[in-house]
């Protein structure tokens, strides 16, 4: 690293990261040139610079290799650092964290944010930092993110300017939040559920992120108190609010059959998929009406949350 002349201290260095997007085959892919999300965070075409040297691609395995070599897109950022794992300035986490760590998770974010706009398989998976922008050969760092797992009818799916501009919007609320708060809680573990493929272990998170969000913090009618709010919350009109009262409470009571270790031979893959559809139709309802509203996001976070939730029965 060199030093500054007359100083003696480290310079910092603009550095380049990606996290290749494999999962899509798009025919017209939603972007042409890069769009920043929020933060620093762009969606770009995989630069040409990055895959036409193959000091990265023998680095790779040959699945890897194949698949950066057919990539269209990815999620990327530049930013300044000393070194690999200086620590981020701007973390506000009580232990430090690398700069390189807090951009991978700011990839993940962005592709929860845009998962919550338009489920499509759109996420960062090999992720690279290097330490030169443009140059092929100061690679210093590889990594591998879990991808979103979404259903077979979602893998199709493209998002649209419109999309990506309202994700981008959704993910600097999320970079916003409080990560003591009730709503970052819910969300992690939606991002955890939505790296899950077992159905039991991705149903159970979502329905604890519903608890973080819309739980009574009195143990008593769970059930029936949860699925009431949300339906309340969600709901635009009597009948909607009754419909999804009723759904969440069905889907509630599979999730407590699961922990109670109910068997769940009656169980069919049908059944399963439609709880998965409702609630995770729920879940993005519920994110993108609260990270749009600041308000919301106040009340939510504070002592008043439970107190607001009752109130929506009178409203």
């Amino acid at each position: 690293m060199e030093s500054q002349p007359g100083i003696g201290g480290p310079v910092a260095e603009m550095w380049y990261a990606c996290s290749f997007i494999f999962e899509t085959n798009f025919e017209k892919p939603p972007i042409d040139a890069p769009f920043e999300l929020a933060s620093g965070i762009f969606l770009e075409p995989v630069p040409k610079w990055v895959v036409s040297d193959d000091y990265l691609l023998n680095l790779l395995s040959y699945s890897q290799r194949e698949r950066a070599k057919e990539a269209q897109i990815v999620l990327s950022a530049r930013y300044e650092a000393e070194a690999l794992g200086s620590p981020d300035p701007s973390w506000r986490g009580s232990r430090p964290r690398s700069i390189q760590a807090v951009i991978d998770e700011k990839f993940f974010l962005a592709a929860t944010a845009l998962w919550l706009v338009k489920p499509s398989p759109l996420s960062g998976q090999l992720t690279c930092h290097f330490d030169r922008d443009l140059d092929p050969q100061s690679l210093r760092q590889t990594s591998s993110l879990y991808p979103i797992r979404v259903a077979d009818v979602e893998l199709d799916n493209v998002p649209t300017l419109p999309d990506l501009q309202r994700g981008g919007d959704l993910l600097q609320a999320i970079l916003s939040l409080n990560r003591t708060g009730s709503i970052w809680t819910a969300l992690s573990l939606v991002a955890k559920a939505l790296r899950e493929g077992e159905w039991t272990l991705r149903f159970l998170l979502q329905w604890v992120a519903f608890e973080a969000l819309f739980g009574p913090e009195s143990p008593s009618e769970t059930t029936f108190r949860l699925s009431q709010r949300i339906g309340l919350f969600l709901g635009e009109s009597s009948e909607e609010r009754r419909s999804i009262f009723r759904q969440a409470k069905d889907a509630y009571s599979w999730r407590s059959k699961i922990v109670h270790g109910v068997k769940l031979h009656r169980l069919t893959n049908e059944k399963s998929g439609k709880l998965s559809e409702m609630s995770e139709g729920l879940l993005r309802r519920s994110f993108l009406k609260i990270l749009a509203d600041k308000d919301m996001v106040a009340v939510l976070d504070s002592g008043e949350r439970d107190s607001y939730l009752d109130s929506l029965a009178f409203n």
